[in-house]
């Protein structure tokens, strides 16, 4: 379904609509406030949204009114913001879905900033059975009572794609609360920076919430229990393929489960998470997770229990992990899985890991050999194996963009190639960095080079992709790895 609405989206654009009465409405050209686009819209049509900052009355506390729209930018989230303008006297969020709105309901491509309410939700409210699709957006900044970036009770929304950073939430779920038998889909997010008071610093799962949590990356959250993720009242998630790195909290720097709630972990990655009491990683309270197929490594606790701290009748049941310190349990191990860049929080795996092919030998990965251990697969299908890590993620004009290339050879002969790395510009367009260049790849090797790139002063402000490829012109691609970076005032 998301699928189809993001071509239906796509095809008005292009003016082809699937349907004759799908309509696109442009903001400001034709309508002063997006508001005062969607109110107009009936079902299948687009608020179409120029580059710029909205604000004031119309521009905020947006609602769909029931009706299963597509509001989207035209450029993307770094050219578009709505900021809410909110404070402790003037209560504000970006958008309210109370009227049923299902999946083909979609928001996409906004910065949304500066909401404020006391009570739910500062960014985004989903409630009522309303399950929007919130996509490829950057919720930023907001503060609520409960789930500063997102709020969802009851209802089953798909989050998928967005930046939800440096939202705070004065009780729980600083980046995304879950409530009510809420059972979203939290997919391909950024969940960074966030804090709550209370419980759950990027998620926070409450009173029968089970949301579906599939390949995000939850990362230096703060809160009392559980950092990046809090499970409380039979509360339940799927976490797949997560990355949960960096977090804090006093009680579970990772997660925390809690009365009665049994998250089943599968392929996660935990690291350098810190829990001042119990539970570096994972503290259990009187509750039953079930971990598969997960690295716990580096994570630390003040008090006890630097991966798992277990209280209560119930315990933490391990399989097929790699646990530091060790963790009794079928197939478990306690070696170093030999990350790329931990310095860095890279933590894909190098070559000769010992959590590759390591997993559930029930599992298969992409590439169709065993599972590995942790949110990232080796793919031995690639010839040669190209990682790119940069250094920071956000660059100021006049400045340097520092970039680890790491290339892998599996092979027992020496391999030549050539390498070639270019940047997508935020107005469209390519420009060559370097390449393609020749050189030639020891035997059974693993090579790191941190590079520079020097940033124009006069670079163009916002969002930039990074892509470099290795292989043999014209015919031959080995790898090739990409991110995205954001270029600011200084």
């Amino acid at each position: 379904m998301r699928g189809l609405r993001g071509l239906l989206c796509a095809s008005l654009i292009l003016g082809i609509g699937t349907r004759a009465h799908a309509t696109v409405l442009h903001v400001p050209s034709e309508y002063p406030t997006i508001q005062s686009a969607i109110d107009p819209a009936v079902e299948d049509d687009t608020v179409l949204v120029a580059d710029g900052t909205y604000t004031g009355d119309g521009n905020r506390d947006l609602d769909f009114g029931g009706k299963n729209l597509c509001v989207m930018s035209e450029n993307g989230s770094s050219r578009t913001t709505i900021d809410c303008e909110g404070d402790s006297l003037d209560l504000h969020r970006g958008f309210d879905f109370y009227s049923g709105e299902d999946s083909t309901s979609v928001v996409q491509g906004f910065t949304i900033t500066s909401g404020y309410v006391p009570g739910n939700g500062g960014g985004i409210y989903c409630r009522s059975n309303s399950s929007p699709t919130i996509r490829d957006n950057v919720i930023i900044g907001n503060r609520a009572g409960f789930g500063g970036g997102l709020y969802c009770w009851s209802s089953s929304p798909s989050i998928v794609g967005n930046t939800i950073a440096g939202n705070v939430a004065a009780e729980g779920g600083g980046g995304i609360r879950c409530y009510g038998d809420a059972a979203p889909t939290i997919e391909g997010n950024a969940i960074v920076g966030n804090t709550a008071a209370v419980g759950g610093g990027g998620v926070c799962c409450w009173d029968h919430s089970s949301p579906l949590m599939v390949g995000n990356r939850i990362s230096g959250n703060t809160t009392g229990s559980g950092g990046g993720i809090y499970c409380y009242d039979n509360s339940s998630p799927i976490i797949v393929g997560n990355t949960i790195v960096g977090n804090n909290a006093e009680y579970g720097g990772g997660i925390r489960c809690r009365d009665s709630s049994s998250p089943v972990i599968v392929g996660c990655t935990f690291a350098d998470n810190w829990a001042g009491g119990y539970g570096g990683a994972i503290h259990n309270y009187s509750s039953s997770p079930i971990v598969i197929s997960t690295i716990l490594w580096g994570d630390s606790a003040g008090t006890a229990g630097a991966e798992i701290y277990s209280v209560g009748v119930d315990t933490v049941v391990v399989s097929y992990s790699d646990v530091e310190g060790g963790w009794p349990g079928e197939g478990n191990i306690d070696a170093d899985p030999t990350f790329v860049l931990a310095s860095e929080r890279d933590y894909r795996l190098l070559w000769h890991s010992p959590c590759i092919d390591a997993g559930h030998p029930d599992s298969l990965d992409p590439d169709a050999t065993r599972s590995d251990m942790g949110a990232f697969f080796f793919d031995q299908d690639d010839y040669l194996t190209l990682y790119l890590t940069p250094d920071a993620m956000v660059v100021s004009q006049g400045e340097e963009l520092g970039v680890t290339y790491t290339v892998i050879n599996r092979w027992a002969q020496a391999e030549a190639f050539w390498v070639l790395a270019e940047a997508a510009l935020p107005g469209g367009g390519t420009l060559n960095v370097f390449g393609p260049d020749q050189y030639i790849l020891p035997a059974d090797a693993i090579v790191q080079r941190h590079l520079s790139h020097s940033v124009p002063g006069s670079a163009p402000l916002g969002m930039y992709g990074y892509r470099s490829r290795i292989g043999v012109p014209p015919s031959s691609l080995y790898d090739e790895d990409s991110f995205r970076f954001v270029v600011v005032e200084p």
